[in-house]
Formats: C-alpha cells, sequence, structure tokens
C-alpha cells in the first residue's frame, strides 16, 4: 500500500503551553489520522505511532519469534524482545542501580514502574567535589554531572582532522551525522524527504502534511 502524499490529517486543539518536539516528538495535543480509507484512526502526540500503526495494521509488518517450537509474532519489534527474554532466555538486562537493590527486569517499562518504590525525595548520589552540594536520584546522572567538574570529554570524534569531542556519547553521534556524513535517517512516509534529526521530521510533518479540522 502507497502511503505517500500530503493527506495524512494532523487535528490540533487549544494549547496551554508548547513542548520541545526533538525530546517529545510532537505535542502532547497534536493528532494525527490514519489516511488509510475505512479506517481513520487517530494517534495523539506523536507521528511516530501513525507510523508503527499504518506497518503493523495496514502493510502486514509483524515480527516472529524465532526460537523452536514458538510461532508468537509481534506487531512491534520491543514487544518480541520482551517476549524473548521474558519467555525463553530469561534474560533480565535492565536493574536498577538504587543503593542496595539489586533488582532486575526483562523490559525497561517494568524497571521505570519499580523505581517508583524507591522515595522520589532520595537521592542518594552525592557529588564530591569541593564546594558543590548536588546530589542525583540516579547514578548515571552523577557520572554525567562530575564530568562538568572535570571537564573530561571521553567521546572523540574518530574522523579524519577533527578534534571535537563530547561529554555523552549520544552528542558525537549527533556530530557525526551533521558535520561528516549527511546522514539523513530520519525519513517523512508521506513525501520522502529526510531529516538528521527526529525533531526535524517531526516540525516538518506539522508544517506540511496537517490540516485543520
Amino acid at each position: 500500500m502507497n502511503v505517500t502524499g500530503p493527506d495524512v490529517q494532523r487535528i490540533p486543539e487549544k494549547r496551554k503551553r508548547k513542548l520541545d518536539p526533538a525530546r517529545s516528538g510532537g505535542r502532547k495535543s497534536d493528532k494525527y489520522k490514519c489516511p488509510e480509507p475505512h479506517c481513520g484512526k487517530i494517534f495523539v502526540g506523536s507521528p511516530s505511532q501513525l507510523y508503527r500503526h499504518i506497518r503493523a495494521i495496514h502493510k502486514g509488518v509483524r515480527f516472529t519469534c524465532a526460537w523452536p517450537d514458538c510461532s508468537k509474532s509481534y506487531d512491534y519489534k520491543h514487544a518480541l524482545d520482551y517476549h524473548v527474554r521474558s519467555t525463553h532466555t530469561g534474560e533480565r538486562p535492565f536493574a536498577c542501580d538504587w543503593p542496595n537493590c539489586g533488582q532486575s527486569f526483562a523490559a525497561r517499562s517494568n524497571l521505570n514502574s519499580h523505581r517508583t518504590s524507591h522515595k522520589p525525595d532520595d537521592r542518594p548520589f552525592v557529588c564530591q567535589w569541593p564546594a558543590c552540594e548536588k546530589s542525583f536520584s540516579l547514578k548515571q546522572a552523577l557520572k554525567l554531572h562530575m564530568r562538568s567538574h572535570t571537564g573530561e570529554r571521553p567521546y572523540k570524534c574518530s574522523w579524519f582532522n577533527c578534534e571535537k569531542a563530547y561529554m555523552q556519547k549520544v552528542h558525537l553521534q549527533q556530530h557525526k551525522r551533521r558535520s561528516h556524513m549527511g546522514v539523513r535517517p530520519h525519513m517523512c512516509s508521506f513525501c520522502g524527504v529526510t531529516f538528521n534529526e527526529a525533531g526535524g521530521l517531526n516540525r516538518h510533518m506539522r508544517r506540511i502534511h496537517s490540516t485543520k479540522e
């Protein structure tokens, strides 16, 4: 099925505030309507939900378990991954880093739910830098904060004659895509225009492929 074209509909509502589309994937009140005839299903918040719906429901793409004697299949890859871990391998890669906790889970969502069992006001990871009194609820957050004191930039660009370095891996990856590789991995499913960041695609969706109700 060809779903290209400007017929996807976004149905806006009154908004009290704007959200950063690069972080949220869209504003919470945005609505996107499936262009498939006789469907018309509406998704709120992000066009990515609509893309997944089209792929799974209208294009018939499903992810099938390759484990022997198992024929389970799923609309989404993350659902298949969870099935394999919880049913076949017993893998629990999402571990709670709260001091003296030690619990781990097969799905990140389960870990996130578990974290709410710890007191939200507890911030056991304390910065030991002189005159800094900041504390954090997550160990990784403290680790990133410490780099603001030390100036450490462990993620260095390996591109020829480039000396850029970054505190976080995601920032290095963004730099490589923008400055060296010309990679534009985020493609509009409706007109084929590509973007190097998800935020650009989301802004394009709102500006170009949207119609008022």
